[in-house]
């Protein structure tokens, strides 16, 4: 729901009215807390883009997490931001990782334009060879066997020709003839034909026997016939450019006829492919459109009606359009607002009224676009004959399935395993925050195939954040019993037993990287798996309800400093425990490395049973508050060096940025984040010439004490 704007005036109000934008957290006042990072779904809101809230602003910006009855509606991020509000945490960002845009486009009336279009035909054809010649010889009869046939330079086989004896009548003497195939060599080459005449002697002729003008002998070459090819459009004629075999033509080898083009006879050798480019003109038809689109995804922007209508003169004569947005009803500043209402007298072509809808203080429902083409096209041309319409398309994107869920988390993938659209962890790699929650998934979920399951997708990504930005770490769910009964807690126990709490980094085809020193390299460092009981939570939103509790658990740990660890800390977030575990439940899960919860002081508190991560059991990481502290150490150590890259690599800029480091280091230790450290400021000179400088740091993390032994002794006196 959004408010009508009182103060128009005032320099940043609006943000009120928007429904969205990147900061709506109302307190001016620095976070209290560390950060948490929501992925979930939503009715509304900004899709794929972090945003920071707080109890005011949450509903205003994702929408509702109930329907008008006041049950769950199925969204994921305002449930979430109530648990992580409710642990502590002050500092919350939800990002909305599913939904669809609702659309729709206002078209303008057809135009029809001339355009010049390039086109390449790259092979319009194929030179031919010489046509069927007939060689008239001096001399009526010849022995066929002595007949040689030059032609070019080259000697042609018999078998392409063909030897016609004439005969010697003195009153009607016929000359002997050669008669060549057709498609032999190429046109207009030279032609010599030798050959034995009756008597033995041997003749040489490269002239025809002419009979009109026995002076004026005609040279034989290879007669040819001018070929025309047809084009797939008529060419502007000075843009036209033919070639042969990749090598543009001389003019003088063709000419060109609206859409033919005549290559000469001998222009080019036999077989030579015939390529053109050319320009042509076309008139094509143009239905000038503007596109609409919903400010966020959901179906509640399916509501939102477009209509142009005809601006008339006094006369009745048309004069102009009217283009008319109607709100749908939840979106409205109060009942009774006013459509908006964009005019082609005020803004005459497309790119001036896409500005305008944009740009309007009480648009909170669309955003206009117009392709280049368009922009300059007169908004008098709407089309007003068309019925109001709606926008289509728009989905809330909860009733999603999980493998849904994994691509708009990990982004999708082709068959190879390459990544060809984002996710939601991709854009986030280079985002800032200390913890980020998946809502809706479990690490337990089984994804078959090609997919991972969501707790190593997890731990992959904050390590890959963690690499690029401050530290971050992740907190994901197991799945909940479908009872609470003894015997469902049992079977639920007894799967998470069986399930393979290991993440080790792995290629793209599935094979397990190792580090330097061998051994797999865990990313189970980078994220807590929590297995339970669901917790009950109270709300004036949600009323009473048991949820998995990664949202509040992530919450909580942003209150405690990076020394204090959360086992055996009772929370005050929750209401209650769906279900408990055994003492020997709890023993088998933590050996397991989830995180659980037990009752304490007779049932009244519900406490952290062990606070670890997923690593595994030998790593120094498997703690979650040494984990923290090196969180801490790491990220205080960037913020210190950070303002040194770009300064020159010498002694003086390296003797205070380790003076800046010791300062550092020794205030986290006065606050008890450390207990003692080390660093050395390492520059060879290969990394001086590259640029690079190493700190190589020992920490001493404060030991976190587990476990007290009470001895007791019996004496029958002191």
């Amino acid at each position: 729901m959004a408010f009508e704007d009182l103060y128009p005036n005032l320099p940043g109000i609006l943000s009120e009215f928007k429904d969205g934008g990147l900061q709506l957290r109302v307190d001016p006042n620095p976070p209290e807390t560390d950060s948490v990072l929501l992925l979930g779904t939503a009715v509304d809101g900004p899709i794929m883009e972090p945003v920071a809230v707080d109890p005011a602003t949450v509903e205003l910006v994702f929408g509702s997490g109930t329907l008008q009855n006041g049950l769950p509606n199925g969204s994921t991020l305002v449930k979430g931001f109530e648990e992580a509000y409710a642990a502590g945490c002050r500092d919350i960002r939800l990002m909305r990782i599913t939904g669809e845009y609702a659309k729709t486009q206002v078209k303008a009336k057809k135009v029809s334009q001339s355009i010049e279009k390039p086109v390449h035909e790259k092979t319009i054809g194929i030179v031919e060879g010489n046509i069927e010649s007939t060689f008239e010889l001096n001399l009526p009869l010849v022995d066929e066997n002595s007949v040689r046939v030059n032609i070019g330079g080259q000697t042609i086989s018999p078998d392409k020709y063909v030897v016609v004896q004439g005969n010697d009548d003195p009153l009607n003497m016929v000359y002997a003839k050669i008669i060549l195939e057709e498609n032999v060599t190429d046109a207009g080459l030279s032609v010599f034909i030798s050959y034995t005449n009756p008597y033995g002697t041997i003749e040489r002729s490269e002239n025809a026997h002419t009979e009109t003008d026995p002076s004026n002998p005609t040279y034989w070459v290879t007669a040819g016939e001018d070929k025309t090819y047809t084009l797939l459009h008529r060419p502007i004629r000075e843009t036209f450019k033919l070639y042969a075999d990749g090598r543009e033509a001389d003019e003088k080898t063709f000419t060109v006829n609206q859409n033919e083009v005549t290559v000469k006879a001998g222009a080019f050798p036999k077989g030579t492919f015939l390529e053109a480019t050319y320009l042509t003109a076309i008139t094509e038809e143009f239905e000038p459109v503007l596109d609409i689109k919903a400010v966020y995804g959901g179906a509640v922007y399916n509501e939102t009606k477009i209509r142009v209508e005809d601006i008339k003169s006094g006369g009745g004569e048309v004069v102009g359009k009217l283009l008319i947005i109607t709100k749908p009803e939840p979106k409205k500043a109060q009942d009774a607002e006013e459509p908006l209402m964009f005019s082609s007298l005020d803004y005459p072509n497309f790119e001036l009224m896409v500005n305008a809808i944009n740009q309007h203080p009480k648009n909170n429902v669309v955003r206009a676009s117009v392709s280049e083409k368009f922009k300059y096209h007169s908004t008098a041309e709407l089309r007003s004959d068309e019925p109001e319409k709606n926008l289509q398309g728009g989905d809330d994107g909860i009733n999603v399935t999980p493998y849904k869920l994994y691509e708009a988390l990990g982004g999708k993938r082709d068959e190879n395993g390459y990544v060809v659209e984002p996710g939601a962890y991709h854009l986030l790699e280079n985002y800032n925050v200390d913890y980020i929650v998946p809502l809706g998934v479990y690490a337990d979920e089984e994804l078959p195939g090609k997919y991972d399951n969501f707790a190593y997708q997890l731990a992959l990504a904050c390590a890959v954040i963690s690499h690029r930005n401050d530290t971050v770490l992740g907190v994901i769910p197991t799945k909940s019993p479908d009872e609470a009964g003894l015997k469902s807690v049992r079977e639920h126990v007894d799967k998470l037993l069986q399930y393979n709490n290991n993440y080790f980094m792995r290629d793209r085809v599935g094979n397990i990287l190792r580090g330097s020193d061998g051994k797999p390299i865990d990313l189970g460092r980078f994220i807590t798996v929590i297995a339970g009981p669901d917790l009950i939570f109270g709300s004036q939103r949600f009323g009473l309800y048991s949820e998995n509790s990664a949202a509040a658990y992530a919450g909580y740990m942003t209150t405690l400093p990076p020394h204090q660890a959360p086992t055996n800390k009772p929370i005050n977030f929750a209401l209650g425990m769906r279900y408990s575990f055994s003492n020997a439940q709890l023993d088998k899960l933590t050996e397991s490395r989830f995180v659980t919860y037990k009752y304490k002081n007779n049932g009244t508190q519900i406490a952290v049973t062990d606070a670890m991560t997923a690593a595994q059991p030998d790593s120094d990481y498997r703690r979650q508050n040494t984990v923290r502290v090196v969180k801490a150490v790491v990220d205080a150590v960037r913020r210190v060096a950070d303002p040194y890259i770009g300064q020159p690599n010498e002694i003086a800029q390296r003797n205070a940025l380790s003076s800046a480091i010791q300062k550092e280091l020794d205030s986290l230790k006065e606050l008890g984040v450390i207990s003692g450290s080390e660093f050395n400021l390492v520059a060879t000179p290969q990394d001086i010439l590259l640029g690079q400088l190493k700190i190589e740091l020992t920490l001493v993390p404060p030991q976190e004490l587990r476990r007290i032994t009470t001895i007791v002794s019996l004496r029958p006196s002191l």
